[in-house]
């Protein structure tokens, strides 16, 4: 019984408190209201005296006109005449000036009340806009992060997050271990529609071919057949290289834009797995599209590191087009100066310039090339490369 009264009297008193804060919210209300409508009354009031203060400065511009105009009509001289035409012409002068600074000052109000009703339209949108976004960033995930992860682990991961597992491509030649999942179509980390297909490239088991040397023995190599299979990848790096054969120092054709390519065939050859281009421009490094390759600090490079460095930056020139990747002999050395040079030198042919051919890893460790001008003998060096991966 006690219980249920000291609950009775709990719930009066919040009734009792709720009942004054609506009275003192509809008090603030009816004081706001109040004082809005003062607000607005006083604006309107203002108005109205500012148009009856403007209509008062008119009428003694018209009637001083008006009492110069009747001056000039009584005057009976040339020289009253005179002066009083100066007036009178000062007073409409004045009169005009006024009119003037009096639609400036409305065409202003004007503009001040469009700009207000642009900014509160701007407002609006940017909160639609706002809305719009955060419902739309809703309905996107990110894809998982699946490189270096077992196929079936992949598999359920995906499934758990709301993917569908669209193709599985195995490719030999990748850095992870065979099995695991190398690159996914869109890449990790990208933000997608929740249901969105996801491909997955699997480095598969390198296959070894049994080939017999001059002396009759059998050796083991990696094999570097090409592989026919159709999948698309997604490039997000910059800066990657087009090559008209799947090797370093093929021909360079062009640099590709970051996107989503089709790839038409593999292989595997100097440390790199590749992929052909169905556009038919030729091959890329599918190593370099997956990260997979490590930076190596360039002001420590190896002699074999150095020559195969300048190879590339030399066939990604088109004057070299038409040179094989047999042809070049690199020289290395060092100088005074304590920098690396190489020259390069074509000896099966003749009309080959060496001295156009110059290049140097500078003490940033970055790749110059000389631009030698016959004229002076000097050569120019500037970058030509920042990095050397493998």
């Amino acid at each position: 019984m006690d219980k249920w009264m000291r609950d009775m009297e709990e719930q009066r008193r919040h009734d009792e408190l709720s009942r004054k804060m609506d009275a003192q919210t509809n008090a603030i209300h009816s004081q706001s209201y109040a004082i809005n409508s003062q607000t607005h009354a006083l604006r309107k009031q203002n108005a109205l005296l500012e148009k009856e203060h403007e209509r008062q400065i008119e009428t003694e511009y018209k009637d001083r006109i008006f009492q110069l105009q009747l001056h000039l009509a009584q005057a009976s001289d040339d020289s009253q005449r005179l002066v009083f035409q100066q007036m009178l012409d000062d007073a409409e002068n004045d009169y005009s000036q006024y009119l003037l600074e009096k639609e400036e000052r409305q065409l202003a109000a004007a503009r001040r009340r469009q700009l207000g009703i642009f900014i509160s339209l701007l407002v609006l949108l940017v909160g639609m806009f706002g809305v719009y976004y955060v419902y739309t960033d809703m309905q996107h995930v990110r894809v998982p992060e699946l490189r270096g992860v077992s196929l079936a682990e992949a598999k359920e991961v995906l499934r758990d997050e709301g993917f569908v597992l669209g193709t599985v491509t195995e490719i030999g030649g990748q850095t992870v271990e065979p099995g695991q999942v190398s690159l996914s179509t869109p890449s990790g980390g990208s933000k997608v529609k929740r249901g969105e297909v996801v491909d997955l490239i699997v480095a598969k088991e390198e296959t070894a071919t049994s080939e017999t040397s001059s002396e009759g023995t059998a050796s083991t190599t990696s094999s570097s057949q090409v592989s026919s299979q159709t999948f698309a990848i997604e490039i997000e790096r910059t800066g990657l290289s087009i090559l008209q054969a799947p090797y370093l120092t093929a021909t360079y054709v062009a640099t590709i834009d970051p996107g989503t390519y089709t790839i038409v065939e593999t292989t595997y050859n100097d440390g790199h797995s590749w992929g052909k281009l169905k556009s038919g421009q030729g091959w890329i490094s599918l190593t370099e599209v997956q990260g997979g390759l490590a930076q190596v600090n360039t002001k420590d490079l190896t002699t074999e590191q150095v020559q195969r460095w300048v190879a590339y930056a030399f066939f990604m020139n088109p004057e070299n087009v038409h040179y094989n990747r047999q042809q070049p002999v690199i020289s290395v050395y060092k100088e005074e100066d304590d920098l690396v040079y190489a020259d390069v030198t074509i000896p099966s042919d003749s009309d080959f310039e060496p001295s156009y051919w110059r290049y140097r890893v500078n003490a940033q460790g970055e790749l110059e090339h000389g631009s030698y001008e016959e004229a002076t003998g000097n050569t120019h060096w500037y970058v030509l490369l920042e990095e050397y991966r493998e």
